[in-house]
């Protein structure tokens, strides 16, 4: 028995053909379409983190630059207490500010005069402290007195001079005369010294 195709069943067959092509094209797009979406949002991922990293990393130089710029606030922060009030701090190893009185000397020997001579010496100082320095009073012995002294503040890094007179009338003799200077320095009193040897005059023993 034999079995005809006609141009029909042909239609048919070509028909079916064709939608099973166009099928397949259609699958095949959209999973194209598929994993063209999937690797554009991997690639919005990964620059998403890619700026996130990079905004943290801006976030941490600008609060550098921040600390730097305004370190006394980050300790004014620290330093606030319980009540909100700012404590304030003073500075680490910062020293007391005091004058220092530094003589050059302060023994001065005059050696052998002859009674009646008179002795005048000045005694230098400077002031190598870090505050002003004032001398209050200086204290003599019998027999010296005293010429000259600074009445007003001697300044850090300068010199003053205080000046004593001893006068040998009537002395003879080994003699120490002692100057007590007093000063707004730690602790306060310096003693300066004039020493020497007094004799009589040749005219006066042979009398």
């Amino acid at each position: 028995m034999e079995i005809g195709i006609t141009k029909s069943d042909n239609s048919k067959c070509s028909f079916l053909m064709l939608l099973f092509i166009l099928s397949f094209l259609i699958v095949s797009c959209g999973k194209n379409g598929e994993n063209s979406d999937s690797s554009k949002n991997k690639y919005q991922e990964t620059e998403v983190e890619s700026n996130d990293v990079i905004n943290q990393k801006d976030v941490a130089q600008e609060e550098k630059e921040v600390v730097a710029e305004e370190p006394n606030t980050r300790v004014k922060k620290e330093g606030q207490s319980q009540n909100g009030i700012e404590k304030v701090q003073p500075p680490k190893d910062e020293k007391p500010k005091i004058p220092i009185i530094f003589f050059q000397e302060k023994v001065y020997k005059f050696g052998d005069i002859d009674q009646g001579d008179t002795i005048k010496h000045s005694f230098m100082f400077i002031n190598t402290g870090s505050a002003p320095l004032y001398i209050t009073d200086v204290d003599l012995s019998c027999g010296c007195t005293i010429s000259e002294y600074p009445q007003t503040a001697v300044k850090p890094r300068q010199a003053g001079y205080i000046e004593l007179l001893f006068n040998s009338t009537h002395k003879e003799g080994s003699q120490r005369q002692y100057a007590i200077v007093s000063s707004n320095t730690i602790p306060g009193r310096d003693t300066l010294l004039l020493a020497g040897v007094v004799y009589k005059k040749l005219e006066d023993i042979q009398e």
